[in-house]
């Protein structure tokens, strides 16, 4: 588990600092500033994915289920 939870951490860190290298090179792009927001709001969702599906694969490698957390995650979508 402490593996786990290190490994989840550094991965986000790690992709929030490379995210930001990116918008810093987002605001350096010539043209107009909407085009600029478009990247910035892009890539900023593709990292949310990425970090949502880090820590959703690490806790499905532990065992973490619907069945194992009970109500803790209530079904909307149902």
């Amino acid at each position: 588990m402490t593996l786990t939870v290190i490994l989840t951490i550094t991965q986000s860190i790690a992709s929030m600092l490379y995210w930001i290298g990116l918008y810093v090179g987002i605001r350096t792009l010539p043209g107009e500033e909407s085009r600029r927001l478009r990247w910035a709001v892009g890539s900023a969702a593709v990292l949310v994915v990425s970090l949502v599906s880090v820590v959703l694969l690490a806790a499905s490698a532990k065992g973490v289920s619907r069945a194992t957390l009970g109500s803790a995650l209530p079904m909307t979508l149902g």
